[in-house]
């Protein structure tokens, strides 16, 4: 996960990061979020510097 947003969780992760339609969103529920992802994709055999091509 990015280094920055771990930064920003470990400062205030409490605080509301992301708010739409649906509500608010912590900086710990949005690095979560991003965390899945990351180990979706990276599962699938995207990482870093691997470039994404469509299957």
């Amino acid at each position: 996960m990015p280094t920055l947003l771990n930064e920003h969780v470990s400062y205030d992760g409490a605080a509301i990061a992301i708010v739409d339609s649906d509500g608010a969103t912590s900086w710990i529920r949005l690095a979560e979020r991003v965390n899945r992802w990351v180990h979706l994709l990276r599962a699938h055999g995207l990482d870093t510097g691997v470039p994404a091509r469509p299957a």
